[in-house]
């Protein structure tokens, strides 16, 4: 069955293509000289002039169930790659439809985007029919490929057999997990072999072939990525020495292939490190293929005479042939809490458990959030001062990502080192301990001097936050400086019209907690937003206080996330 859509190209020659290819549900003739590459559900095609610096880039994503009508199917393939993946514009200006063959319908619409600092064109097209639905999109530099692109397009068809079987494989779809038969399943605390942990919310675990897997109930399409805790040994080697020997093990569990790193070896190290809880471990990163290619993280931990073995893997995301290294352990911000939360709360048997101390805004005459101009990376910047009750403090810049609402303070060390240590204070005075050294700290008045160049630096206390209500539209810019909006009203409800898309600044381009915006509730507290839309998505970004007074509630400009973004009233 032939699918035919009609674009709009002008310019006329002969293409030569080579043998036709079958991917999923889709039969299609590979443009002669170009590259054909793998990736987890979908086949790039592509072709760079190097002469010119032109590139043209075709991917096949693999098909799924349809959503019945071509609309609904066109724009949430939009949604994902062109206004989620690539930030490009919420709608297209104009579309174009037309029946193919059969029950099939084809839509498509271009847009220009930004691809890593540079407009580029782009194509979006979408076939559905037979209650299936698949995607083809193109990204080109140079306008010379349209005619190769559009004889492409016309060259593709369906796989009948391919599509029967597909139909009459039954897939399980994608839901929200059932939170509270998952809890109440996997409640408290468990243990393995010599491990004490907790599971995380929502996650499963299964323990065969002698070692344990905890994963997510509830993952994104093509995301795949477990802890896996490995059984402990008596060894008198370095932790040094058990990582090395640990990532060859772990190769043979997957059955897959070591791969290198720019440095030349199989991983990068960190250095050893001391968790408050009072062990001992050391990290390694890099990755691994068994067919695809996997981030693998290895954190190798002494506990008395005991080395135990924790491993974080996660299967590459990738977009296209153009973007690659996305890695969900690490690029998107709530996973990466709720692994390296796991890890550094590990307990283990044959070890006391130390206890650690919860840490708190509310205790002595300097504890909250302060702010002024600190010294790092070579140079004065703003700076943050977090001084909790349980002694510990974060110096330094940027502000926790989400605030410091519920967040465990001795885990974060972890995360963030140089960011984190120590503090005294009595009689007006005392210390704060880095990493890297003490420095003075005293009250004067109502600021808060600190000393950590030898040069004293004024800090002013942040306002308490807490339950804070406020009111009125703010606007701030995207990219390409597009306007996006968000409304606060005083009954703690939100609408958001794509600003939390731009104040959440993942890294993980697959998706955002914000995308698509929406309505919702929210509430303030502990230099933390909580917003928890209508669908179920929760959202937490910073709030340190900049520039905000609890008595005008409805500011010309309010600062908000990590990243001091500034919003406009409106």
């Amino acid at each position: 069955m032939k699918i035919f859509i009609c674009l709009p190209v002008l310019l006329c020659s002969t293409i030569s293509f080579s043998q036709r290819s079958t991917f999923d549900i889709v039969d299609y003739i590979v443009p002669r000289g170009w590259t054909i590459q793998d990736a987890e559900g979908m086949k790039v095609l592509s072709l760079e002039n190097k002469q010119s610096n032109s590139y043209c880039v075709i991917t096949i994503f693999k098909s799924k169930v349809s959503g019945a009508k071509i609309e609904d199917d066109f724009n949430a393939a939009w949604n994902d790659i062109i206004a989620g993946a690539y930030k490009g514009p919420a709608k297209p200006l104009s579309t174009e439809k037309q029946k193919a063959e059969g029950n099939w319908y084809a839509m498509a619409a271009g847009a220009s985007l930004n691809v890593q600092g540079m407009t580029v064109s782009s194509l979006l097209t979408v076939f559905s029919g037979e209650k299936r639905t698949f995607t083809v999109f193109t990204l080109l530099n140079d306008q010379n490929y349209l005619t190769t692109i559009e004889q492409f397009l016309q060259n593709i068809d369906v796989n009948k057999q391919a599509l029967a079987s597909v139909n009459n494989t039954k897939e399980i779809p994608v839901t929200k997990p059932d939170i509270k038969s998952v809890d109440s399943k996997n409640s408290g605390m468990q243990t393995f072999e010599n491990f004490i942990y907790e599971l995380p919310h929502g996650w499963i675990s299964n323990n065969s072939n002698g070692l344990m897997e905890l994963y997510p109930q509830q993952l994104k399409p093509h995301e795949v990525f477990s802890i896996v805790l490995l059984k402990g040994k008596i060894s008198n080697a370095s932790l040094q020495e058990e990582l090395a020997s640990c990532w060859v093990e772990f190769a043979n569990i997957l059955g897959g292939q070591m791969l290198h790193e720019v440095s030349g070896n199989n991983y990068n190290a960190d250095e050893i490190s001391k968790t408050d809880a009072g062990w001992e471990y050391i990290a390694g990163h890099g990755s691994m293929r068994k067919g695809v290619d996997y981030f693998v993280h290895a954190y190798i931990i002494k506990a008395k005479e005991k080395i135990e073995r924790v491993i974080v893997f996660s299967k590459e995301i990738r977009l296209d042939a153009m973007r690659s290294n996305i890695d969900p352990t690490k690029h998107h911000y709530p996973y990466y809490l709720t692994v390296t939360d796991f890890i550094f709360n590990l307990r283990f048997a044959n070890l006391q458990a130390v206890e650690l101390k919860k840490a708190t805004l509310k205790g002595n005459e300097i504890t909250g959030v302060w702010a002024g101009i600190g010294f790092g990376a070579g140079r004065l910047r703003a700076t943050y001062a977090a001084f909790f009750s349980n002694g510990q403090v974060f110096y330094g810049d940027p502000f926790p990502v989400n605030g410091l609402l519920n967040l465990d303070t001795h885990a974060e060390k972890e995360r963030s080192r140089r960011n984190w240590g120590t503090y005294t204070f009595q009689n007006g005075k005392g210390t704060v301990k880095m990493s890297y050294g003490s420095f003075p700290i005293s009250l004067e008045g109502d600021k808060l001097v600190l000393s950590p160049i030898k040069e004293k630096h004024n800090f002013i206390r942040m306002p308490d936050v807490d339950d804070t209500k406020l009111n009125g539209t703010w606007m701030i810019k995207g990219a390409n400086d597009q306007p996006f909006y968000v409304t606060f009203k005083t009954d703690g409800t939100f609408t958001d019209q794509g600003a939390l898309r731009v104040l959440d600044h993942t890294v993980y381009d697959y998706y955002s907690i914000a995308d698509g915006g929406g309505t919702g509730s929210y509430f303030i507290k502990d230099h933390s937003i909580v917003f928890t839309y209508s669908d179920g998505r929760v959202l937490q970004i910073a709030f340190p206080g900049l520039q905000f007074t609890r008595s005008n509630n409805s500011p010309k400009e309010l600062i908000l996330s990590f990243n001091n973004d500034l919003l406009l009233k409106q």
